[in-house]
């Protein structure tokens, strides 16, 4: 498969690998909450996708998918200093994080190395 294919098609050094995020936080200052998580994942270089919601005992929560970057990047050490950071910036409480996984083809074997 051609360069542009591979890369269309999020395979071989294209393929994109995340994990799915959970965790509880408490915001006073939405405004400032969102604005810090934002900051955060420029920072890290990575991408967020999910939302926020508050449960019926009024227990704040995020979650969604993160994606780290391509499988030629360092994963697990963007993952923890991304995760690292959040929860001790945000003092987020609860936190869940899945196992790494192709970003774009969920069931799809990933390939690092």
């Amino acid at each position: 498969m051609n360069k542009r294919l591979r890369k269309k098609k999020f395979v071989a050094e294209f393929q994109e690998a995340g994990f799915e995020f959970f965790a509880n936080f408490t915001a006073e200052d939405w405004e400032r909450f969102t604005a810090k998580f934002a900051e955060i994942v420029e920072k890290h270089n990575v991408y967020f996708h999910g939302h926020c919601a508050e449960n019926d005992n009024g227990i704040e929560s995020i979650e969604g998918f993160v994606i780290l970057g391509t499988i030629k990047a360092n994963l697990d050490e963007i993952g923890k200093n991304f995760i690292k950071e959040l929860t001790e910036t945000l003092q987020l409480t609860n936190v869940k994080t899945g196992e790494l996984e192709d970003a774009h083809y969920p069931g799809r074997t990933l390939k690092v190395g």
